[in-house]
């Protein structure tokens, strides 16, 4: 709760929403193929927000873990992962 009030509030009204695509880091181009692509879409629900993302011709059987940041390649930028166990 104490990190609550550092983080800034999305500005959106309910129902807006905006898409773009994924871009692999340099460390992670070199393992896929050259077609694996990604879109994400970005929803405002109100007062939470939800983030579907879609993946094409990755590897099969196989985990990944989605980095989510703000400014690429930056020394240092405010970033949170998604995973699943």
């Amino acid at each position: 709760m104490a990190f609550a009030g550092m983080v800034p509030q999305a500005v959106a009204a309910a129902g807006d929403s905006f898409s773009f695509n994924m871009v692999p880091s340099a460390g992670a181009a070199s393992c896929l193929k050259t077609t694996a692509r990604g879109r994400v879409t970005v929803s405002d629900l109100g007062p939470v927000q939800n983030m579907h993302v879609e993946v094409f011709d990755l590897p099969p059987a196989t985990d990944f873990t989605l980095f989510v940041i703000n400014t690429p390649n930056a020394p240092f930028v405010p970033a949170w992962y998604q995973g699943r166990p």
